[in-house]
């Protein structure tokens, strides 16, 4: 083995010792540097991300008083039913029961089409009522009571001169989720 390296040339030698320098470099990148540098790049990545996550939790944890008492004024505003067209008919008869403890009657209910909202039902009411500006002002009011909050769509008023002065059209809606009878309560 020796004969042949004695019979290279100094030139031939140098060459030979570089190439065999470069490719023990190349396997030494390919096979313990690059392995190791993203191996610490993802350890980097996950520390970062478990920190973020962290500091959401730690944020939490803070506002955890805020947070369960908003949970609780929100539970029971979210009306559940079984079906879609039950939880237009619950929204009919909560508008229905609302409209008269302000003694106001409704001229005209009908339903608007339900949407998905990130994992609820939005359903929504067109209605229209004839009554007094203060009658009015109290119906809106009892809407965003804690266990109905409404959400007001749309409104229009139209004032003249009979009795009563006003007649609103409002565009109503509320969430609601779909559930079977056995997860409710």
């Amino acid at each position: 083995m020796r004969a042949p390296i004695r019979s290279m040339t100094k030139r031939e030698r140098a060459i030979a010792l570089a190439t065999l320098t470069i490719a023990l470099a190349a396997c030494l990148y390919v096979f313990a540097i690059e392995p190791l540098v993203l191996e610490w790049q993802d350890a980097r990545a996950r520390a970062r991300a478990a920190e973020q996550e962290l500091a959401q939790l730690r944020l939490l944890v803070e506002n955890r008083t805020a947070i369960e008492r908003e949970y609780l004024r929100l539970k029971d505003a979210v009306t559940t039913g079984s079906s879609e067209q039950e939880l237009q008919v619950a929204l009919f008869n909560e508008v229905s029961r609302l409209a008269s403890e302000c003694g106001l009657e409704l001229s005209t209910i009908r339903p608007l089409a339900v949407t998905n909202e990130a994992g609820f039902s939005r359903c929504g009411i067109e209605l229209q009522i004839h009554c007094e500006h203060h009658e009015f002002v109290n119906l809106l009011h009892r809407m965003q009571d804690r266990q109905h909050l409404l959400h007001i769509d749309h409104i229009s008023l139209a004032v003249g001169p009979g009795k009563p002065p006003i007649t609103v059209t409002m565009k109503a809606s509320k969430l609601a989720m779909v559930k079977p009878a056995s997860q409710r309560g």
